[in-house]
């Protein structure tokens, strides 16, 4: 995430990156923070891998008040050296089925099908990388907000109504989804 941290504060988000941060420290860190929006990205596990214990550590430091947007990892086609990348993503596109909050912003999809969006060596983002992370996170954590913030049920139109004066008192079910300001 650190590569796209201009590209996450245009869109809005405040963005806490740190270069080589490992999975394990990620827990102990949100444990710290008291003021966490309703909605958390992680995007962790590319120095190292992660293991679904450490992950769930994280469910559980958030809780069931926060919805948790997990961002899976992209590393190049090197299987000499990343070992890690199919299991790390595997353990984080199983964590919707296990928890209600979870959801995943799939960064390793859109990336393989856009290899000018990541350097030379498969991980840094290039500046049409850092457009499409943003584009990837932002589409997901709309995609919640549509999807979790309250709904109001549509009264059914009378179809014999004929003017307006006669829909007066019929709610306007049309919802909005926004980022929310801390």
């Amino acid at each position: 995430m650190l590569g796209a941290q201009g590209c996450m504060e245009k869109h809005g988000y405040d963005v806490d990156a740190l270069g080589s941060r490992r999975v394990a420290a990620v827990a102990q860190e949100l444990r710290a923070k008291s003021d966490l929006p309703p909605q958390v990205i992680v995007h962790t596990g590319t120095n190292g891998g992660a293991h679904l214990v450490d992950l769930r550590a994280v469910m559980r430091v958030l809780g069931p008040s926060h919805q948790v947007i997990w961002v899976t990892v992209q590393l190049p086609d090197n299987t000499g050296r990343y070992t890690f990348e199919a299991s790390t993503n595997e353990a984080i596109r199983s964590l919707p089925r296990l928890y209600a909050n979870a959801y995943v912003a799939d960064w390793n999809a859109m990336a393989n099908t856009h290899p000018r969006w990541t350097g030379g060596d498969g991980i840094h983002l290039t500046r049409d990388g850092c457009r499409g992370y943003a584009q990837v996170v932002a589409s997901e954590v709309n995609q919640v907000l549509l999807l979790t913030e309250h709904y109001v049920p549509m009264r059914p139109l009378l179809t014999t109504a004929t003017s307006p004066s006669k829909l007066e008192g019929v709610p306007n079910s049309a919802g909005s989804a926004h980022r929310k300001a801390r």
